[in-house]
């Protein structure tokens, strides 16, 4: 068995595999995607991801910042593209200026925006994280919020590309050592009335390339 001495971890991840992964996603959900890019698609390239991708029609694509989205569009993609950062009536601008379509988390930020016109939006909401948007479970604050034409919710799902680093050699501890690996993970859009009755719902899904 052979050890890497030199302390380093790597990512390795075939294109190719990842349309596929991304295609046979699509076919089991049965509607089209929303692949998150966010942080350079996780290292690999937002731009070489997204542009990958462009032959499976998804319905936009996510991202973590107005920069990350900004970069989407000087790269010449034109499908929705959410900015998942908590979004900030200052910076509205910058979201008209580049096409871009924040994902709002509570009524305050919603009514600001729609006082705008009708810009599309999303709601964020925490099922269970922590990390930002109402909690799913006090989802009736934003009801008359989002009483406007402006709320579109995607009829996609929403696909995190996670490459897994893995290291240089099998072992009863790494089993997928030397293989490519990417997870996805499937979160299912729910209607707020969904919420509301059942709470939230979610799947996940890893293949091995």
């Amino acid at each position: 068995m052979s050890v890497s001495t030199s302390g380093e971890a790597w990512v390795e991840v075939d294109v190719e595999a990842l349309v596929d992964n991304a295609r046979t996603i699509a076919k089991i959900a049965g509607t089209r995607l929303l692949p998150v890019v966010k942080a350079n698609a996780y290292g690999v390239g937002a731009v070489l991801v997204s542009k990958a991708l462009e032959p499976l029609d998804p319905w936009g694509y996510g991202v973590a910042t107005i920069e990350e989205g900004a970069e989407l569009r000087t790269a010449g993609i034109a499908r929705p593209i959410l900015v998942f950062m908590p979004a900030r009536a200052k910076r509205f601008d910058d979201y008209d200026r580049y096409q871009l379509t924040p994902v709002l988390g509570e009524a305050g930020s919603i009514l600001e925006w729609a006082a705008r016109g009708e810009r599309p939006f999303h709601v964020e909401i925490d099922t269970g994280m922590g990390r930002a948007g109402v909690r799913w479970d006090e989802v009736d604050e934003l009801e008359a919020a989002v009483d406007t034409p402006a709320f579109q919710p995607a009829p996609a799902v929403l696909v995190m590309l996670r490459p897994e680093v893995v290291t240089p050699t099998a072992s009863d501890q790494y089993p997928t050592a030397g293989k490519r690996t990417v997870s996805f993970g499937l979160s299912r859009p729910c209607a707020l009335t969904s919420l509301r009755t059942a709470g939230p719902s979610w799947s996940s899904r890893r293949r091995t390339l």
